[in-house]
């Protein structure tokens, strides 16, 4: 690494966009941000790493624009599916729900009117399910055809990667397309923290909110701690989206489906009035599908537990890697390669030259005695601002396990409303049955959040053993005790359900006892970040006071703010 930071601005050029208020530097005809849906096309083929070169008339899928909604920060080495699906979760997940739940609904009332085969059949289930599944792949594309599309920046398709004078532009002109993004997404993966140009995008976007923020300091030092999320998060948030979660849910949701399934297959094989007569090729029909449903459980469950270790791990991982995070250890592709190009052995110029330059400019002062004191400055920022994220130590958020839950439980109301509907009961007497079938309905899904709240417990008590325990071994155990949990908070509602009279009320002592348990088990993760939220703190009050406060030439020493991060 170069001597001084002196040497980096006689090594580097000057039009760089160094603050908001220079952000006109660069061309407004180079700010360019491209709908979400075409960043989804093709299950993510705009991310895909096989050979470096940008496509032909890439370039022109962006657009001239002043206001970027998400910068997704990313590398290139991870998996475009990984991504595409992280990114489908985020972005899609909630119009998904919305539409499953009105398909549902929209399907039950329809079954009311319709002839007693299809009426009293639960196979319509699946409407909700496949209205989930098509909003949760192109919701994008059904919100452009009816309102504004959300506008990202990707680089490769927003920077010109053919022109050589357009691409050194864009790329010295990173920090104008940051101050005119909304959010700063991070699509994170183990390889991010590591890459040079990430980092270079987080430094952007601290430097920035900083100066946005920097008449609030006061004020804001002397709220709770617990307020902060609400304050700031109407300003610029950084989302942090481990990109292999997304897999994971989603395979979680193909899981607990076909459990559901299975579930419902099983109640009707167990029918006795499907094992004779007429109905001996529908109940041959069903132990076939009972079959199919029971390989795909036994594939997805493990499949689902197996990814689950890996991320969770990487997670786990992650605050020692911030713990030590030095910029001068990350990678670069021209450092990587000796400062030529791979293909056509040109020389190429020194991205960690200019990268550094902008941190002194950012993080440095005038009174500095250590040419490198910006250097700590900004590797602090980054250790504390980014450990606040993750310090979920590694489990699910509640949010997901809700959504999840929410779309595996939400069709088979099209499976209640007309059963509902066909009662003959009323006044309080029809409350009491429609409360026994609403837990009825219910139940699965409290099972779901617990089951799921439980996997988090097992995955953070394998990482002790990953090292001394083959994977295959703790799956299996982890399958077994998973099955086990659940089978052991159904089975009593299940039975109270099944032996009372079809008005009573006792199922109601399973059910809140349920609930209850999924509460205090989610709670107890919650009081877990929050104990080690409050660690940090304390390390972070014990340590000596320095300023890392980024600086502008008007202000040398301007304050630093606090940066709201989001996490997926």
């Amino acid at each position: 690494m170069p001597q001084s930071p002196l040497e980096f601005s006689k090594r580097a050029e000057s039009d760089w966009s160094l603050d908001p208020s220079e952000a006109s530097n660069l061309d407004p005809e180079l700010i360019r941000s491209v709908p979400l849906e075409i960043c989804l096309a093709g299950w993510g083929k705009h991310f895909r790493t096989s050979g470096v070169a940008q496509g032909r008339g890439e370039y022109e899928l962006s657009q001239v624009t002043d206001h970027i909604d998400d910068f997704l920060s990313h590398d290139w080495k991870t998996s475009r599916f990984d991504k595409v699906l992280a990114m489908l979760w985020t972005f899609n997940c909630w119009a998904a729900l919305v539409s499953s739940t009105l398909v549902s609904c929209l399907t039950g009332v329809l079954r009311i009117y319709a002839n007693s085969d299809l009426g009293n059949h639960w196979w319509p289930v699946c409407f909700g399910y496949l209205a989930y599944g098509f909003t949760l792949c192109f919701w994008q594309r059904i919100r452009s055809c009816f309102w504004k599309s959300r506008q990202v920046f990707l680089d490769r398709l927003c920077i010109s990667q053919e022109d050589e004078a357009l691409k050194r532009q864009g790329i010295l002109g990173l920090p104008s397309f940051l101050h005119r993004s909304q959010r700063l997404t991070i699509l994170w993966s183990s390889e991010w923290s590591s890459r040079l140009w990430c980092v270079f995008e987080l430094a952007t976007f601290l430097s920035r909110d900083s100066w946005h923020h920097k008449h609030q300091k006061h004020q804001k030092q002397q709220k709770h701690q617990k307020h902060q999320k609400h304050r700031l998060s109407k300003g610029k948030p950084i989302q942090f989206v481990p990109v292999k979660m997304g897999s994971v849910l989603l395979l979680q949701s193909l899981c607990l489906i076909s459990l559901s399934f299975t579930h419902a297959v099983m109640l009707d094989i167990l029918n006795p009035q499907y094992v004779s007569g007429v109905r001996q090729l529908l109940f041959q029909f069903y132990m076939v599908t009972f079959g199919i449903l029971a390989v795909i459980v036994a594939l997805f469950l493990p499949s689902f537990i197996y990814i689950g270790q890996g991320i969770i791990r990487e997670l786990a991982e992650l605050p020692a890697q911030l713990k030590s995070f030095r910029v001068q250890d990350v990678k670069c592709f021209c450092c990587t390669n000796h400062h030529r190009e791979p293909n056509t052995g040109e020389t190429l110029p020194c991205d960690r030259v200019l990268v550094h330059r902008m941190l002194a400019r950012w993080f440095g002062k005038t009174s500095d005695e250590d040419d490198f004191a910006y250097v700590e400055r900004f590797n602090k920022l980054v250790r504390e601002e980014l450990s606040i994220v993750v310090l979920s130590d590694g489990t699910l958020r509640f949010s997901d396990a809700v959504k999840v839950a929410w779309s595996v439980t939400i069709p088979w109301i099209s499976d209640f409303i007309p059963w509902w509907a066909d009662s003959d009961l009323t006044g309080f007497s029809w409350f009491r049955w429609f409360l026994r079938g609403f837990m009825l309905w219910s139940y699965n899904g409290i099972v779901m959040l617990a089951w799921m709240c439980m996997c988090g417990i097992l995955w953070k008590l394998s990482l002790a053993f990953l090292d001394r325990v083959p994977r295959c071994i703790l799956m299996v155990a982890h399958v077994a005790a998973l099955l086990g949990f659940a089978i052991l908070i159904w089975l009593p509602f299940r039975w109270w359900y099944v032996t009372t009279d079809e008005l009573s009320l006792l199922p109601l002592v399973p059910y809140s006892a349920t609930v209850l348990l999924t509460i205090g088990l989610f709670r107890c993760q919650s009081a877990g970040k929050l104990a080690s939220h409050a660690a940090l703190q304390q390390e972070r009050l014990e340590q000596p006071e320095q300023e890392v406060s980024p600086t502008s030439p008007t202000s040398p020493t301007s304050p630093r703010e606090e940066v709201f991060v989001e996490t997926f």
